[in-house]
């Protein structure tokens, strides 16, 4: 796609992006989900991925949009592309990306936060010992009311920094969409905000049916 514009993104090495994350700076995770459970991610980044609707979710989830922003990106990938989807949503201090992409990070030994999934069909088999509170579908309430897992929490993924009141450290929740990309967008604020323990099923409620 030709845009309009051209803009720049710097590259940052894995050594100074690690000093950005010690200084909290937002770090936003673009690349696939299967990427996500390969590696796992860099600890407080968010993710919101290149292969959803990173316009739609951003100003959802993010309230300033002035906030400095640092990218991580699969590699070879069309920067300017994924920097004019960022702009049309209104986010215009993208600072740059980690160089080499996740790769780098883990060559340099920084730590990782690991991702857990659980397949629709272990889900099944598992479900009878999981307490259904523990259940947590980020789906939208007209969604949930349609279709959901008995028992289940909804909490939609644009309220769940208003709700993190629900959730306790301690416990570990199965966390459930439609496709699977809400899904992993919510585990990632909960474990920028101390939670750690969640497991996410994969595919979402689609891979029910």
């Amino acid at each position: 796609m030709q845009n309009s514009f051209s803009l720049h993104l710097n590259p940052i090495s894995a050594k100074d992006l690690k000093l950005k994350v010690d200084q909290k700076v937002l770090i936003i995770d673009t690349r696939f989900i299967s990427s996500i459970f390969t590696t796992g991610s860099i600890p407080q980044a968010i993710f919101i991925g290149m292969q959803g609707n990173i316009e739609a979710w951003l100003p959802v989830l993010l309230q300033d949009k002035s906030e400095e922003i640092w990218l991580i990106t699969e590699n070879n990938i069309d920067l300017s592309e994924l920097l004019f989807r960022f702009n049309r949503a209104g986010f215009k201090n993208i600072k740059g990306y980690l160089e080499r992409g996740f790769d780098a990070w883990i060559q340099e030994g920084f730590e990782i936060e690991p991702y857990k999934l659980i397949y629709p069909t272990d889900f099944i088999q598992e479900i009878d010992n999981i307490d259904s509170q523990s259940i947590i579908d980020v789906r939208s309430e007209r969604e949930f009311q349609h279709q959901h897992i008995k028992g289940s929490k909804n909490i939609p993924l644009e309220s769940i920094l208003n709700n993190l009141y629900e959730f306790n450290a301690a416990n570990q929740y199965y966390i459930i969409c439609q496709g699977g990309y809400r899904s992993i967008i919510a585990a990632s604020i909960l474990k920028r905000n101390s939670i750690y323990h969640t497991i996410d099923v994969y595919g979402g409620i689609k891979n029910f049916s």
